[in-house]
């Protein structure tokens, strides 16, 4: 017997992950691991609908309940997807929910906007490290997309600021490291709102965009050369380029 509903027509599954009496005692935690087991396992894939709850709750006799709140937790990570009358489905992992995260995570402190920006210089250094260390040609040209998309955008905001965050995440992709990748989309909604303010303040030093495209120029080149120092020492520059606009836009901590 598998976790997942049988289609019709399709032969019973071989496998060896099989339903089991769950011990009493966090029940939900226990059908949680479980049912993560299967997805992680292969045993559930993306796809995949579930058997229904009451045939899940006599897997593990344990209650409906229970049952129901191992799903609910599974759904709020973007694992599981429910729909009223449908059958509850695997689905891919997605960065929707980090995202949902990261957006009430910043509204929830005085000085989210500047935590985040914290947050993202302490990523793209890493970014940048790796990424000279692991970019594959492919990568690279992810990059000089968004790069020369950046340069044709001068005078357009929307695009510049689109392409500027498609840069950034094509590096964090050129890092080849998933959690990385991961962070860096989840804030993508963050930086975008960040980004379009710093680009539309109307007080401080005036807009470069040549000279910002210059500072990504420059880091696309250390990535491409597989200079690690000189691809970290491009991003700092970077960010200490805008570092006090950014300080009189959002709160910052007393020093």
């Amino acid at each position: 017997m598998s976790f997942a509903a049988k289609k019709p027509g399709e032969p019973e599954r071989k496998s060896e992950f099989l339903p089991e009496k769950v011990e009493r005692g966090r029940l939900v935690d226990r059908v949680l691991d479980r049912l993560s087991q299967a997805i992680l396992s292969g045993d559930l894939q993306p796809g995949d609908a579930l058997a229904s709850e009451s045939d899940l709750a006599a897997a593990f006799d344990v209650s409906k309940p229970v049952v129901r709140e191992a799903l609910r937790q599974l759904g709020a990570m973007g694992v599981l997807h429910s729909a009223q009358g449908r059958a509850t489905t695997v689905q891919r992992l997605t960065t929707e929910p980090l995202e949902r995260f990261h957006r009430f995570a910043v509204r929830s402190t005085d000085y989210g906007m500047s935590d985040a920006v914290e947050l993202r210089y302490a990523l793209e250094i890493q970014c940048a490290r790796l990424a000279a260390q692991r970019r594959k040609p492919e990568d690279l040209d992810v990059l000089n997309n968004a790069l020369q998309r950046m340069k044709a955008a001068f005078d357009d905001q929307p695009a510049w600021v689109q392409a500027d965050l498609d840069f950034h995440v094509a590096l964090a992709r050129a890092t080849h490291n998933s959690m990385l990748v991961y962070q860096i989309q989840a804030l993508r909604p963050i930086l975008e709102e960040i980004v379009t303010v710093f680009n539309a303040r109307t007080h401080g030093p005036a807009l470069d965009r040549a000279a910002t495209w210059k500072r990504h120029e420059d880091l696309y080149k250390a990535v491409a050369a597989g200079d690690e120092a000189a691809s970290v020492q491009a991003m700092e520059t970077h960010f200490d380029a805008g570092w006090s606009v950014l300080r009189s836009l959002f709160r910052q901590r007393e020093e």
